[in-house]
């Protein structure tokens, strides 16, 4: 099975972008504590604060569907509702990689 990565842009609402990276920070600790089948994350934001990236590895598909399944998971998409004007979350599988990028 070869990684998925998950692509979620966000649109933030007025003033609420440092309260998202927040929210976003604690629960990616709290997944790294429990195996999921999460490899990875990183999360951008827009210099103005409008705007949000989280871009999500995980081993595979079925480990996307299960996360999306955890009670946590939805408790956390409960939470972000009232930050967030909406999200697009998009799978990608990679095509290629150039140059050094960690």
């Amino acid at each position: 099975m070869s990684p998925i990565t998950i692509i979620n842009t966000f649109s933030i609402k007025p003033d609420k972008i440092d309260e998202f990276v927040s929210a976003q920070q604690q629960f990616a600790s709290q997944v790294r504590e429990t195996p999921c089948g999460l490899l990875g994350g990183r999360l951008y934001r827009s210099p103005d604060g409008t705007a949000a990236v989280l871009i999500s590895q995980f081993e595979s598909q079925r480990a996307v569907e299960e996360i999306r399944q955890r009670d946590d998971f939805k408790q956390h998409v409960q939470r972000l509702a009232l930050l967030v004007n909406s999200a697009n979350p998009m799978p990608f599988e990679e095509a290629y990689t150039t140059g050094h990028f960690s």
